[in-house]
């Protein structure tokens, strides 16, 4: 767990949770219905009187007999609460953006798709992702975690792997919300790791005897430690975390705009989906958090973006990628996508296949 610190805080902003009583929910956006795993929600004020951060999630109804099989109906990802407020569901509203890629289906009634492409696109899309609880190893780690002054968000490795970064506005605010981390949602990919990954070897740091004569000299070299991990950090480890990504702008409060993004699916080494507010005129992010997709939600992702770059036309979408349309139509099926075509479609590219 690497901390986050800013030199002052990003002022007239602050996050608080708001509890929810029943720990899945429905949620209603634009005419779809989204079903999750939502524990709390985000409050962001930009007012000049902030209320009091506090972090509080309740799973369960007192009295009610089945908790667990409550489902709430939110009627949105996000939603103004007043002039200086509003409240969005957090990773809720990144996971929704990766959800909706070409969600609408082929704009041209190409003969290689099926019904159920062309009425109701790639409805109902589902993704797994894995609670902070069964992340092995991520309670203890957030326990022994010593806060720093200044402090204002965290990012999360697996191993070498980054799994993920949340960034407050304030530290007062990443305090009460530090507990939340347990309660995020990760991918495959960093579940595994924790659970079968080797362990990782300290990083030591090696001060150069010969040089130090005082006090003022273990500082210099202290601090060009410091500074050599920084860059090491914000250069190698994070390096892809904003590389290569679409961009939507979802709500504005005050100088301020929510925004989530995606990646574009250029590359497949690493892909991370997010959300972050943005200070309008300056560009300075206030909030962040992101997540990890795992090979086959990168899988997912690329054929879903090439298609819709394509105009759904299988044989320009296969060139794109290299491959045969047969190949093409195989990494669909492969995917989950088997659906989108037609039946004698798919079993002549599985046939040509075999030969």
């Amino acid at each position: 767990m690497v901390p986050l610190l800013r030199e002052k805080p990003v002022p007239q902003i602050r996050l608080y949770h708001r509890e929810l009583a029943e720990p899945w929910a429905g949620v209603c956006s634009g005419g779809n219905l989204y079903h999750s795993f939502v524990p709390h929600a985000m409050i962001v004020d930009t007012g000049e009187e902030f209320v009091e951060a506090a972090y509080g999630t309740r799973l369960s109804v007192p009295g009610s007999r089945d908790p667990e099989r409550r489902i709430r109906l939110h009627h949105r990802m996000h939603k103004r609460l007043d002039d200086v407020r509003f409240r969005f569901l957090p990773m809720h509203v990144a996971m929704e953006g990766f959800l909706l890629l070409q969600f609408g289906g082929p704009p041209v009634a190409w003969q290689e798709w099926s019904q159920h492409a062309l009425h109701s696109g790639t409805a109902p899309r589902t993704e797994t992702w894995h609670h902070g609880s069964g992340i092995d190893g991520l309670d203890e780690a957030m326990r022994r975690f010593e806060i720093h002054d200044g402090q204002c968000g965290v990012a999360v490795y697996i191993g070498d792997a980054l799994a993920s970064v949340f960034a407050t506005p304030h530290p007062d605010d990443f305090r009460a919300l530090y507990p939340a981390l347990l309660d995020e949602t990760y991918g495959e990919l960093i579940a595994r790791y924790a659970g079968h990954g080797d362990a990782v070897s300290d990083m030591e740091v090696r001060f150069d005897e010969s040089a130090i004569r005082d006090l003022a000299d273990i500082r210099r070299q202290a601090a060009a430690h410091t500074e050599s991990w920084r860059r090491f950090h914000d250069d190698v480890m994070t390096a892809d975390l904003f590389a290569d990504r679409h961009v939507r702008e979802i709500r504005a409060a005050g100088d301020f705009v929510l925004r989530r993004f995606t990646p574009t699916f250029t590359q497949t080494a690493e892909c991370h989906i997010g959300e972050e507010i943005v200070d309008y005129d300056t560009g300075q992010v206030a909030y962040l958090k992101t997540f990890r997709l795992s090979q086959t939600q990168i899988r997912r992702g690329r054929l879903l973006t090439v298609l819709g770059d394509c105009g759904w036309r299988l044989s320009d979408a296969a060139a794109r990628l290299r491959v045969t349309p047969e190949q093409f139509g195989i990494q669909l099926d492969r995917a989950g996508f088997g659906h989108l075509l037609k039946r004698h479609v798919l079993d002549g590219f599985r046939h040509r296949a075999r030969r």
